[in-house]
């Protein structure tokens, strides 16, 4: 096949229909139905997911309301929007260096090509997809500057399925080379085929309800194995580093079972208290680039860099074991208490800013960059103004009023063009409009109280 054939870095336009999607949440799709001759074929996986994921989101919520647990809204409107954030990069064209190295490596540098159709090469792209996976994820563990592009997932003091979503706007970038192995001699539309799957199955294993599906623990990852990898318990630290099969971690020795007798405690060693997302995000180069500067020593800086992000000189170079924290139980988690007042005004916006985001990936193609970059400015300033309302900043009610008083202006200076960008009735943008209008009056009923609180998980 001509190396013509793979001049696309976009690519990924069809959406799965609905049954295909859920199929392709579980990697259980064929190789027949899922190889493709060139990337412009391929089926944005992701996007067709969307549904499901939000449909297994509700149900986990009420299973875990029907036997009493709290439901900390802030936590899972974090997560979700730390996965809105990170996707905005890929809808505005700004994380495609993945596919544009890997397309470059096989059009010019490959030394073999295997067909495309073939279903060994679809079993060949999904075990080594698998493999340098768990090396990726194994470094952005074990080599301090990675984990600046990875901590953002582990930053969650919950573990739901919301907690999937909460992803890195950065990691993309630091893993984009791992792959190119596999650029030698495999085509690039399988390699977008299995980028995605790879990364759906990963969803439903950030769950608690489920406890242990029999043989397929020592072949699979599980629930139970990913929950021990989000622990922060000593015993969970740099274990269980597996996408899909949990083979890796049993043959190079970074497994580890789950303990009955020890709860798992979620989130970072040190944690981020905060639910702002650009925080969330970013806070971490800030502290990782402060310490850099004060490590004494050319060598030692050099050492900051590549060994764990524990390492202090002196230390392996994973750090010591015993300057991990205790964990207390019951464990403390980050919760300021808001009004339920609050917490339904947040979600509602939230929801409408997921569904501005949804229109603007479904139509992305058909309408202009102008279009789809406002939808991500909308969608970011709304994620940014729902963290400070969580956090109870005491600017926090401002900043939200002027979002809402600036939207409802611009919702009315450019309704017709805001109609035919998301294909909507020009009368429900009006009413949106009008929403946001009453938004701003009605601020601020909730959160009024500054302070905040640790709650016992």
């Amino acid at each position: 096949m001509a190396s013509s054939d793979y001049n696309s870095t976009s690519a990924i336009h069809p959406i799965p229909t609905f049954f295909y999607g859920l199929r392709a949440m579980f990697y259980l799709v064929t190789p027949s139905e899922s190889s493709f001759e060139n990337t412009n074929q391929v089926p944005n996986y992701v996007a067709g997911a969307t549904p499901h994921f939000f449909i297994m989101i509700v149900l986990e919520t009420l299973i875990l309301y029907s036997k009493g647990k709290e439901l900390r809204l802030n936590d899972k409107i974090t997560s979700i929007g730390a996965g809105l954030y990170s996707e905005m990069l890929g809808l505005l064209g700004l994380r495609t260096l993945a596919m544009t190295l890997y397309v470059k490596v096989y059009s010019d540098y490959r030394i073999y090509e295997l067909p495309w159709e073939s279903t060994y090469t679809w079993i060949l792209m999904a075990l080594g997809f698998d493999f340098l996976y768990y090396w990726f994820h194994r470094l952005a563990h074990e080599v301090n500057f990675l984990w600046n592009t990875h901590q953002t997932h582990h930053s969650s003091e919950d573990y739901t399925l919301p907690t999937a979503l909460r992803q890195s706007a950065t990691q993309a970038y630091a893993s984009a080379f791992m792959y190119l192995p596999m650029a030698l001699f495999i085509p690039p539309s399988v390699y977008a085929v299995h980028r995605q799957l790879n990364l759906l199955y990963q969803f439903w294993i950030h769950t608690e309800l489920v406890d242990n599906i029999g043989p397929l623990e020592y072949i699979l990852n599980t629930p139970s194995h990913h929950r021990v990898h989000h622990g922060r318990n000593p015993y969970c630290i740099d274990k269980n580093y597996a996408a899909v099969l949990i083979i890796w971690d049993r043959m190079f020795g970074t497994f580890q079972p789950e303990l009955k007798e020890e709860k798992v405690v979620y989130g970072l060693v040190h944690p981020v208290n905060t639910f702002d997302s650009n925080a969330i995000q970013f806070t971490h180069y800030g502290t990782f680039l402060k310490n850099f500067l004060t490590t004494p020593g050319f060598m030692n800086k050099i050492k900051f860099l590549l060994c764990g992000p524990g390492w202090m000189p002196g230390t392996p170079r994973l750090g010591n074991r015993e300057d991990i924290p205790a964990i207390q139980q019951p464990a403390t988690v980050y919760n300021p208490t808001v009004s339920n007042l609050l917490n339904a005004y947040v979600l509602v916006h939230f929801l409408m800013a997921t569904t501005i985001y949804n229109l603007a990936v479904y139509h992305h193609l058909t309408i202009p960059t102008t279009a789809v970059v406002a939808s991500c400015v909308f969608v970011l300033t709304s994620l940014t103004c729902f963290g400070y309302l969580f956090d109870k900043r005491s600017f926090g009610k401002i900043v939200e009023f002027l979002r809402c008083a600036i939207c409802s202006s611009i919702w009315y200076r450019y309704s017709g063009f805001i109609s035919e960008w998301l294909k909507l009735d020009e009368r429900i943008v009006m009413g949106m409009c009008c929403f946001f209008v009453l938004s701003a009056l009605f601020w601020p009923l909730g959160a009024t109280d500054s302070s905040s609180k640790k709650k016992s998980s």
